[in-house]
């Protein structure tokens, strides 16, 4: 984890020169930090909700924060942009 909080700090060191995976790094890490706390930091478990994920978003999406959710809606704006 120690390593992850260093890249992001990276990240957000480059601002908005970043690319666009880089800047998802943030969010992402917010998502796992969220579903580690909610499960208990159980790998199966983990695993199995982000497999559920993928066939149902929004039962994935119900587990994050507002703050969290937002973050994600925020960088999919900004990626959809990118790509015009």
């Amino acid at each position: 984890m120690r390593r992850l909080t260093a890249a992001l700090a990276l990240v957000v060191a480059l601002g908005p020169t970043a690319s666009p995976a880089a800047q998802a790094l943030e969010p992402t890490a917010d998502v796992f930090q969220e579903l580690t706390q909610g499960l208990g930091g159980d790998p199966a478990k983990m695993t199995e909700a982000l497999a559920r994920g993928s066939t149902d978003p929004s039962g994935l999406a119900a587990a994050l924060s507002p703050r969290t959710l937002e973050r994600l809606r925020q960088l999919s704006i900004k990626i959809s942009d990118q790509r015009r």
